[in-house]
């Protein structure tokens, strides 16, 4: 009797360590954070407060955190698994870059550009004079024709089909050189504690997921 219980004890265990891993649940839509050059891992202060906010007005979402070179096959991985899940890309700084950098890949009427319904950045080294995505830290446009310190460079700048989109936000602080110069300047970490900033995310990223 006790070496009957024993093997079946045994059997158990081995199918329990053999059976595949329950798969995650898909989600209705998926925050991507990428962050600034000199931030941590894990969240970009610059999105904490609107991330917050849209993920309690938005019930199924979730937020996951990257370094600048998963965007892409984050998607592409997701459309795979999930493929009625949809994207908002958020960067800040050079997070903003890296994001800028993934659209040139992502073409707008391709899978992965249609799932990516918001695009939403902030102290943009990339950000260029004219665009329709340009707003300051208020919502207007005192410095739409600002360029970013990288926004001189060959290819640089958010695609056309991107902009004309609607679906890209791209915030540059009054004030802020990497956005509107070509130095770092204390308005370039002023995003986070500024509430029209966050309020501002907040409502473009709820109108769209």
């Amino acid at each position: 009797m006790f070496f009957s219980t024993l093997i079946i004890a045994l059997v158990a265990a081995i199918v329990a360590v053999a059976s595949p891993v329950e798969k995650r649940a898909c989600d209705a839509y998926v925050i991507i954070s990428t962050r600034g050059t000199t931030e941590q891992q894990g969240p970009s202060v610059a999105f904490v407060t609107m991330i917050a906010e849209t993920l309690k007005a938005v019930a199924g979402g979730a937020e996951l955190d990257t370094a600048t070179k998963f965007i892409i096959d984050t998607i592409n991985d997701g459309l795979a698994s999930c493929p009625n899940q949809v994207y908002a890309l958020l960067g800040y700084s050079q997070g903003a870059s890296a994001t800028v950098d993934a659209l040139k890949q992502i073409p707008l009427t391709s899978a992965a550009g249609q799932a990516v319904r918001a695009v939403l950045l902030v102290g943009d080294p990339e950000r260029q004079p004219g665009k329709k995505s340009n707003v300051d830290q208020n919502g207007g446009s005192l410095n739409d024709e600002a360029t970013g310190m990288f926004g001189l460079l060959p290819g640089a700048g958010i695609p056309s089909a991107w902009d004309a989109s609607g679906k890209v936000l791209d915030i540059c602080y009054l004030g802020d050189g990497v956005c509107s110069g070509f130095a770092i300047t204390p308005q370039h970490f002023l995003y986070s504690g500024t509430p029209t900033v966050q309020t501002l995310g907040a409502k473009f990223l709820t109108a769209r997921l």
